[in-house]
């Protein structure tokens, strides 16, 4: 009897170590430093947990096309583990090309009143990658890199702003997550367009 225990604890523990390996849990994270040049965005300025914004990247996407975008983008401004979740706040938005962005901005058709544009400012930071392989990785990814973006801090002595956001990227078509921190632009930029009407 302890025989057959052991062997099926054996194959649950095999099943979650492949499963966590498929998941990257034992991904070693390479931190880099990086210039991005300005960005374009259709966006909207949401609150409420991070968990929960898919519905807010559904209406982007009917409202710009899928064909127009294939990358998602998050600005966030508060850390869940100190800000109630239902307080968070955050840019969600699609990243276009500067072709389509001016498509938009001269476009007869109204754009909904809480579907804004702007161009993303230029910054230097760093950033890391993890893969995307299902709705887990918004989990695992996290847990992953933001420890590795600390160690990497503190390794390069890099000086803190007062107020800094963390942007993630999200490709579905590449199956990546790209998450950088911006350390030459404050977080109160990002903010205005938080707050634009």
């Amino acid at each position: 009897m302890l025989k057959k225990i052991l062997i099926i604890v054996g194959i649950i523990l095999i099943i979650f170590l492949l499963f966590a390996n498929y998941m990257g849990m034992f991904k070693k994270i390479s931190v880099k430093p990086i210039a991005l040049a300005e960005t374009y965005v259709v966006y909207m300025s949401y609150t409420g947990p991070y968990s929960k914004q898919n519905e807010v990247y559904k209406k982007l996407e009917a409202f710009a096309g899928k064909e127009n975008s294939s990358e998602g983008i998050g600005v966030y401004f508060d850390d869940p583990k100190t800000t109630p979740k239902e307080k968070t706040r955050a840019l969600v938005g699609l990243i276009v090309t500067e072709e389509v962005y001016n498509k938009f901005m001269l476009s007869a058709v109204k754009a909904p009143d809480d579907i804004k544009f702007a161009k993303l400012p230029e910054f230097a930071g760093f950033y890391a990658q993890f893969p995307y392989k299902n709705p887990m990785s918004f989990m695992v990814g996290p847990m992953k890199v933001y420890p590795a973006f600390y160690k990497y801090y503190i390794k390069e002595k890099i000086k803190f702003l007062d107020k800094m956001v963390t942007i993630e990227v999200y490709d579905a078509k590449l199956k990546y997550i790209k998450y950088y921190i911006p350390y030459t632009v404050e977080a109160d930029v990002y903010l205005k367009l938080y707050e634009a009407k």
